[in-house]
């Protein structure tokens, strides 16, 4: 029995580099991320390790936990929170409730 469970969506905002909030959607199949240097591929990635459960500051590349709060830039406000929302298509009940999507 195929039980693989699938992400469908990841949204953030006030995380590392992404002050406002961004939804960023995971088609079926394979998905990459690209981008130039900078751009926050990596800080992507904290952030499912984030939501996952990892909570080691240095594990996801900041000194303290409070890093992880977007701190200002380019004449932007600190972020007061951080977010960061993964969403798992759950139409062949992987998890044990009824509905078809889990955040």
């Amino acid at each position: 029995m195929d039980m693989q469970t699938i992400i469908t969506k990841l949204a953030l905002q006030g995380f590392k580099s992404f002050n406002r909030r961004v939804s960023i959607p995971f088609l079926p199949g394979f998905n990459a991320l690209a981008g130039p240097n900078g751009s926050g591929k990596s800080n992507i990635l904290d952030a499912v390790a984030f939501v996952l459960g990892r909570t080691s500051a240095k594990s996801l590349r900041a000194d303290r936990l409070h890093e992880l709060i977007f701190h200002g830039s380019n004449g932007k406000k600190p972020a007061d929170f951080a977010s960061v929302t993964l969403t798992f298509d759950n139409s062949k009940k992987v998890f044990p409730v009824e509905d078809d999507e889990l955040s």
